[in-house]
């Protein structure tokens, strides 16, 4: 599917990134060198980081978010009650209850086509 690059704008074939193969690799640098920032510097804060990188802070916030950095002192805060977290979207609390809520619908048929049909009417 065709799709404009979220970060430069340009066109590109997409297999399911929003992102540019381009920008994709400039963003996996961007990762290596704050991760291997945080590595040397464990529980630095997003502003530390973002200064002895030179990346936006918004930059590692995402990170944090997508759950492919620990160990950064940041103020996250669980998108459903608030509560502060450290890494992804979601509190431990928050994530066993969406899944309690899934209920039976996390199953291999799960899906509204899993349903069985109903007979036609004659």
């Amino acid at each position: 599917m065709l799709r404009n690059c979220r970060q430069c704008g340009a066109l590109f074939a997409s297999s399911g990134s929003d992102v540019c193969p381009e920008c994709l690799a400039r963003e996996e640098e961007v990762f290596r060198s704050v991760r291997a920032y945080v590595v040397d510097h464990p529980d630095a804060s997003v502003e530390e980081v973002a200064e002895a990188v030179a990346v936006e802070p918004a930059v590692i916030l995402r990170f944090l978010k997508q759950g492919r950095l620990i160990g950064v002192r940041a103020e996250l805060t669980c998108e459903s009650c608030g509560r502060p977290i450290s890494e992804g979207r979601f509190c431990s609390a928050c994530v066993a209850a969406l899944r309690s809520g899934l209920g039976d619908h996390t199953g291999p048929r799960s899906t509204f086509y899993g349903a069985p049909r109903r007979r036609p009417r004659p």
